[in-house]
């Protein structure tokens, strides 16, 4: 369970985050799709540790992956309020849709062309 805590001792807020170990204990091995889940979560932990280091690293957000996945797992998963999310539900909707994934995997081809051609790789 993730718990949020507030402590405002001098009017300003301090804001502790708590990700407590997952039923079924921490998940360490991640497949891209589900990767591809957890990135928009990983990333938000990255920044709120201070670690936002993504210009440096691209792929620095997968060592936030086992705390994302606590997060996830804690709010549901795959059948609870966590698929809800916006990112989940377009993920969905891209896989069900042959349209929608071909004009996807097009994006992503030239999303990839473009951080070869500002040396983003």
């Amino acid at each position: 369970m993730s718990k949020i805590y507030v402590d405002p001792p001098d009017h300003r807020a301090k804001i502790v985050y708590e990700i407590e170990e997952p039923d079924g204990g921490w998940r360490r091995i991640f497949d891209d799709e589900y990767k591809r889940q957890l990135r928009p979560i990983a990333e938000t932990l990255a920044m709120l540790d201070g670690n936002a280091f993504f210009g440096i690293d691209p792929d620095h957000y997968e060592s936030y992956l086992t705390e994302a996945d606590a997060v996830y797992r804690s709010n549901g998963g795959n059948d609870g309020w966590a698929s809800t999310a916006s990112w989940i539900q377009e993920w969905h909707m891209i896989q069900e849709d042959p349209t929608l994934k071909d004009a996807y995997d097009k994006l992503q081809i030239l999303l990839e062309l473009k951080r070869k051609e500002n040396g983003n790789i």
